[in-house]
């Protein structure tokens, strides 16, 4: 609604000031600023005060994508750089002698380092002094010691926004239950794993705030609760996913009436009457910052005089999420509140279907691992029943086995989407569905031992395609050449055979997308063998088609003519035949038995390059995240599975099988080049026998020969750029063949072969 008034608007007024907008240039800032993530809990020109030998406390939000940060302190006099450090922490601890200082934080990822100016906030003032609270020059006003509490999750309530790294990140554990320990008179975790925010945890601060002030009071609410609340207000946030909203996302602002079920709360924006507040016994909830409403919220809960200089020094709880405190100089703050009166203050308790206060535990009454809140309020479960749907497998397992499918991206906004929730898109997620992907076996049927995993010899419950086909990553896949889960587009000249025999029968293609225009293309003088498309046709001068299977909703069908005016058509006439309703359907499992997904992945850095002259042997469980084979430089495969996040093969370099007549997959997750030669020439033995699985969605280009089965669900694959022979089959979201190429139809086996195969083609 104010985009007209913002500066990048082309007809603002403003628009001169464009050169705050982001502009680099091959990883270079060429003008404006990374976009500002304030500080936690230092404001320009905050006066703090510590304990002698006490260190000072640099704490900031994480930015999405970034790997390390670097914190520079500068003498304000001057200008001369203090000190300098790298970290992949959100806070560090520096000692600091009383003076002026400037400081600063840079974030550095894979594409923009230190020295590109990525500061995604300015420098700050920062007055550091000493003092000892009970000094004989310390007046005393008020101390209410409210226990600080750290942004931490604090129930076994699911988190889903973490996706495939739920375990790692303890979705279903609350984060605080270790004893702290104090450290130069702070809070700090006793187990390691807690003692720094996560992303999900680095944005609730107005939680923290809140539930120290309920607890004060006689509460026990929990934050996840506050969290809860906040985000189901209105019922504006999706209650999975809402609720523990990560990053920015996860913002909340202040929330106090949610924590008292019948109080009166008051608003003041001087010293003097938040000073008034604490003696009258009343914590004080306040922002780091002057704007109202925006800031890093902290509770103030006790204030001293120094009676030298008149200075009010008041303790800020919580100034990093991480539940430390800071003596500060009190300011006039503009957005402050308190209970107004301790007497008539009704704090929230923690709801009964989160805590059971008869057993002094956490409330689950089927004993699935889920509590009863989630159940009810979320999830829509059945609380009493361990397994609603009565499909055998429990409600905890099936929602963890969903959710470690979903991909966690390179940020901090977590997983915002569910792609397996609900797979079949009837309304009922997995754990009120006993047969989630709707193809024809309940999930305890599919899932075997019902572990939410699938292991060899299971069918997969989130694919209905694979439910009486129980292999789909090493399906025999031995009547399509070309499947496309989106568009099929054969270009000119192609010839696609069923066998390694020219003079044989014509291969099968499929296309599986029902939207988009031209479903399949077949290019001028093509020539392929049956097709099968839920969409429309496109047939180009003289290509040959054996039987055209068309859905009975195709709407359109094209010829483009050879000789445009003339009614000259000059293409072989197909044979139709449609199918309707479910016999479809069986046509479908029965020529189809393809499953759209596969796990992503991401390996830890290990990278090899090899230069020419090398040899790198791909054997048997080897992982690496980047395999770089340059010219001249050989990659030998060896039988069994190999994981690669990336793999470039150059032009010139060198591929050799060292037994093609044993079963190699190579799975990558990432970009993929394939320029290497075949050292091998033995190719149908090699297609028969190797299998390539992309992971990832990023495209594939084949230009060399290539031998074996490519397995790309979401990924387009391009054949024949440069080199126009391709033995084997290819799965994958869109498929591109380029013109001339020859295809040959050769399934993939794991069975080791016996006979040497021969043939003339090459």
């Amino acid at each position: 609604l104010n985009k007209e008034k913002h500066f990048s608007y082309p007809k603002s007024s403003q628009f001169e000031q464009t050169d705050k907008i982001t502009a680099y240039s091959d990883g270079y800032l060429l003008n404006g600023i990374v976009p500002n993530v304030p500080s936690m809990s230092l404001p320009d020109n905050s006066k703090i005060y510590l304990k002698p030998n006490q260190k000072m406390t640099f704490a900031w939000r994480p930015i999405p994508g970034t790997h390390s940060y670097r914190l520079s302190i500068f003498n304000a006099a001057d200008s001369s750089l203090l000190l300098e450090r790298e970290t992949n922490s959100y806070i560090e601890q520096v000692p600091l002698k009383p003076g002026t200082y400037l400081w600063r934080v840079e974030a550095a990822n894979n594409d923009f380092r230190y020295f590109d100016r990525t500061v995604f906030w300015n420098e700050k003032k920062l007055i550091v002094d000493t003092i000892d609270v009970n000094a004989s020059y310390i007046e005393k006003i008020a101390t209410l010691n409210v226990t600080p509490i750290a942004a931490r999750k604090d129930t076994p309530l699911l988190d889903l926004g973490w996706g495939e790294m739920l375990d790692s990140m303890e979705w279903d554990k609350p984060h605080n239950l270790s004893q702290y320990i104090g450290v130069d008179g702070q809070l700090k975790f006793s187990d390691p794993k807690h003692q720094i925010f996560d992303e999900e945890e680095s944005w609730r601060c107005w939680a923290v705030a809140a539930t120290m002030i309920n607890h004060y009071y006689g509460g026990n609410i929990t934050q996840d609760e506050v969290k809860f609340f906040k985000k189901m207000e209105n019922k504006k946030q999706d209650s999975i996913f809402g609720l523990f909203a990560h990053g920015s996302r996860g913002e909340g602002g202040d929330v106090l009436d949610l924590v008292f079920t019948n109080t009166e709360l008051t608003s003041f924006s001087n010293s003097a009457e938040l000073v008034q507040s604490l003696i009258n016994g009343n914590p004080v909830q306040t922002t780091c910052s002057n704007e109202s409403g925006s800031g890093h919220l902290m509770v103030i809960d006790a204030c001293v005089r120094n009676v030298n200089n008149g200075d009010t020094i008041c303790r800020y709880l919580n100034t990093d999420n991480n539940g430390s405190f800071e003596w500060r100089k009190l300011k006039d703050y503009a957005f402050s509140r308190a209970v107004k009166d301790k007497d008539n203050v009704h704090p929230r308790l923690a709801d009964t279907l989160i805590w059971d206060y008869q057993k002094n535990t956490w409330k689950d009454s089927d004993g699935d691992g889920i509590l009863d809140f989630d159940e009810i309020y979320r999830f829509k479960s059945n609380y009493q029943s361990a397994d609603t749907d009565g499909d055998g497998i429990d409600d905890k397992t099936e929602i963890w086995s969903y959710t470690r499918l979903e991909y966690f991206p390179p940020n901090n906004k977590g997983v915002t989407e569910e792609k397996f929730a609900d797979i079949d898109k009837d309304g009922f997620r997995a754990e009120r569905d006993e047969d989630s992907d709707d193809g024809g076996l309940k999930d305890g049927e599919e899932d075997l031992n019902h572990n939410g995993i699938r292991d060899e010899g299971e069918t997969h419950p989130y694919n209905k395609y694979d439910d009486y086909y129980s292999d789909y990553s090493t399906s025999n896949f031995d009547y399509f050449t070309l499947y496309a889960f989106h568009h099929l587009s054969i270009n000119d000249g192609v010839k696609c055979y069923n066998s390694t025999d020219s003079l044989g029968a014509l291969c099968n293609i499929a296309a599986a997308s029902s939207s988009g225009h031209y479903t399949v293309s077949i290019g001028a003088k093509a020539t392929v063998g049956n097709v099968y498309s839920r969409g429309d046709f496109m047939l180009r001068s003289y290509s040959s088609v054996d039987t055209l299977f068309l859905v009975d909703d195709v709407k359109d069908f094209v010829v483009i003519k050879a000789n445009e005016g003339t009614g000259e058509e000059r293409v072989q006439k197909p044979f139709f035949r449609k199918y309707k309703g479910r016999i479809l359907d069986s046509v479908w499992k029965s020529k189809w038995p393809i499953v759209e997904f596969l796990d992503g992945y991401v390996l830890q850095e290990k990278e090899i390059v090899v230069r020419s002259g090398d040899t790198l042997q791909l054997k048997n469980g080897n992982r690496y995240s980047f395999v770089k084979v340059e010219s001249g430089g050989t990659l030998i495969i060896n039988p069994g599975e190999t994981w690669v996040n990336e793999i470039q093969l150059h032009d010139n370099s060198r591929l050799l099988y060292s037994n093609p007549y044993k079963a190699s997959i190579l799975h990558v997750c990432g970009n993929f080049t394939w320029r290497a030669k075949i050292q091998n020439q033995d190719y149908l033995t090699i297609a028969q026998h190797f299998k390539l699985i992309q992971h990832s969605k990023q495209n594939m280009f084949v230009d060399n020969i290539f031998a074996g089965t490519i397995f790309a669900p979401t990924s387009n694959v391009i054949l024949g750029q440069s080199n126009k022979i391709f033995y084997g089959t290819v799965i994958a979201n869109d498929i591109t063949v380029h013109q001339y190429s020859r295809i040959y139809h050769i399934p993939f086996s794991n069975e080791e072969s016996t006979i040497y195969i021969t043939a003339g083609l090459k």
